[in-house]
């Protein structure tokens, strides 16, 4: 039989659930936290836009659940997982995209991740594996290095992988610009500057790839639009938003600071240099040449 202190000891893991016009695709991404082993879960579910007949559908597949609803003014993904973050209560908070599935440890592995780091801000998260056209894919993430040095070009902290602390809440919540529109990545940076990362190899989430994905389609095309349609998501504004805010100290004991700004340079002949150079030193793939390239000629 169950004590009750074991009970009172369960973690309590605060979800936001993010949602505009879900999709059939949303009740095994809902059906996947309510299986969640070893944690309790109190679901913040902001939705914005969407029409009565999907948001009585959502309450359908969240009866039972603890959870609170919220109506989102601004569009965007990244507008919805603050407004909720503002909300929440809980040591532990993790980002629920619409249309992804959680296996069932998940919340239990990212909390024993975090449970070291009660004194700094932690953020945790994993790998993936695609799911597309229901044939699962593996997707290896092949940025491991959590340094700002190495965020301001590639995230490789995914949005729905991601689980941060309190104090982590506290201090992205503590100077948030309004114009960022990649909320994870805007996460990372100010964790990589005054918290820890911490990463785990284990494939913790099935992201599911589809034609209505903002941000994952396997399309150049797709990027390219995306990017020059978002010109203050772009790399750049976020890295130098970051530093006014967060970077202080970093900048006082980092070698490499003098390049870091040359890289956010008003001056496109000065970031073109800068992107050069940092070029050499590390194996740039695709995605990233495309970033750099937009980030040299339109810095916001």
């Amino acid at each position: 039989m169950t004590s009750q202190s074991s009970i009172d000891s369960v973690p309590t893991v605060a979800v936001l659930l993010a949602t505009h016009q879900p999709k059939s695709y949303i009740e095994e991404q809902i059906q996947s936290i309510q299986a969640q082993n070893g944690v309790k879960t109190k679901i913040y579910w902001g939705d914005h836009a969407s029409s009565e007949e999907s948001r009585a559908y959502v309450r359908r597949l969240l009866a039972g659940s603890d959870f609170v609803e919220y109506s989102i003014p601004h569009p965007g993904p990244a507008a919805n997982f603050f407004y909720l973050l503002s909300k929440t209560t809980e040591k532990f908070i993790a980002f629920s995209d619409q249309d992804d599935i959680w296996l069932p440890e998940k919340l239990l592995s990212q909390v024993s991740s975090l449970q070291n780091s009660d004194d700094r801000p932690g953020l945790t998260h994993s790998n993936s594996q695609l799911l597309i056209n229901g044939k699962i894919r593996t997707k290896k993430i092949l940025c491991t290095d959590h340094t700002f040095n190495s965020l301001i070009f590639s995230n490789c902290c995914q949005g729905c992988t991601i689980m941060i602390n309190e104090k982590g809440r506290d201090a992205v919540l503590s100077s948030l610009p309004i114009d960022i529109v990649w909320h994870d990545w805007w996460i990372a940076l100010v964790i990589s500057l005054v918290g820890d990362i911490i990463f785990s190899e284990k494939s913790e989430v099935l992201y599911r790839l589809h034609s209505s994905n903002l941000v994952g389609i396997p399309n150049f095309f797709h990027r390219v639009v995306n990017f020059q349609k978002n010109p203050k998501g772009l790399m750049s504004y976020q890295c130098s938003e970051a530093l006014s805010r967060f970077g202080l100290a970093y900048a006082s004991e980092n070698p490499d600071m003098k390049a870091i700004l040359n890289l956010t340079s008003p001056s496109r002949y000065i970031r073109f240099r800068a992107s050069i150079k940092d070029g050499r030193r590390r194996i740039i793939l695709a995605d990233e040449i495309l970033r750099r390239f937009l980030w040299v000629l339109r810095r916001p």
